[in-house]
């Protein structure tokens, strides 16, 4: 997975783990390229991880770009297979644009077969709801909510985040993660996307210890919402009218979910043709 990242130009990697017993933080200190920070204080209790973030930007330096994702988030934009990450900051920083917002979009498991060989979680896990979302701006920020949480479990999850991020002393995370300060800033024309693997083949299994570990919002409470489902069905079918299958980056453009970036003056920049669904300002 690493190697998607060193694709697009990534040459520094920076990991917290949070106790973990599956051999990640001992494969993580095997490479040279990867530095593995352990914290006494679990994520909850660091507000949510927010507080190791800002603690780790203060501590690597500010006036500087960060990829800041989570470890079953993947980012992709226009263009991603061919012009690398320093490529997409150029034409951010030309717009005076501090923040790419990215909405994450679940994939799930289906019964049909899968769309290739690779070593990516997406040829394993190929699904995503194609429509079914809401947008919104709102004061503080862009809000997208939707997708098969909300149609399996009617779950309101905040969908939207801030994976690249210039950081300087005026910033910080606040009461979410998916509002960081300052707020005029999370508001961009630029979009990426977020793949998003929570429901990989072993969804059971993380889901039954994100309930257990109680270390999400509100004691875990989605989590523990979505157990007590497979408890009693045994399986969860992801699939619905919405379900498509993901094939490329560039399918999410087509879509709507991200625009088109004007990388040289040979592409044509255009606004995202989605129609979300019911929009308003707040």
């Amino acid at each position: 997975m690493k190697l998607q990242w060193q694709v697009i130009g990534v040459t520094r990697f920076i990991c917290l783990d949070d106790v973990s017993i599956d051999g990640t933080r001992e494969y993580l200190m095997e490479q040279e390229d990867v530095d593995v920070w352990t914290s006494p204080i679990r994520f909850e209790a660091a507000r949510r991880g927010r507080r190791w973030r800002e603690a780790l930007f203060e501590r690597y330096g500010y006036n500087r770009w960060y990829l800041n994702l989570d470890a079953d988030e993947f980012l992709v934009y226009d263009q991603c297979l061919r012009e690398p990450l320093k490529v997409l900051i150029n034409v951010l920083e030309e717009h005076d644009i501090k923040r790419l917002p990215a909405p994450m979009i679940d994939f799930y498991p289906s019964n049909a077969a899968k769309s290739g060989n690779g070593n990516m979680p997406w040829h394993v896990v190929d699904h995503i709801d194609g429509s079914g979302y809401d947008v919104t701006l709102q004061k503080r920020g862009i809000s997208v909510k939707g997708g098969p949480r909300k149609r399996l479990f009617s779950e309101d999850n905040e969908l939207i985040k801030y994976p690249l991020v210039y950081w300087d002393k005026n910033c910080r995370f606040g009461s979410s993660i998916h509002r960081p300060l300052p707020y005029n800033r999370n508001f961009s024309p630029v979009w990426g996307v977020l793949l998003h693997f929570k429901f990989f083949t072993n969804y059971r299994e993380k889901i039954a210890e994100a309930a257990y570990n109680k270390q999400h919002y509100n004691g875990s409470q989605h989590y523990q919402a979505i157990k007590n489902e497979i408890d009693k069905i045994g399986t969860i079918d992801f699939v619905g009218d919405a379900s498509i299958r993901f094939l490329n980056p560039e399918q999410l453009v087509d879509l709507g979910f991200m625009p088109t970036i004007e990388f040289d003056s040979d592409d044509e920049r255009l606004e995202p043709a989605r129609n979300w669904g019911t929009k308003r300002l707040i």
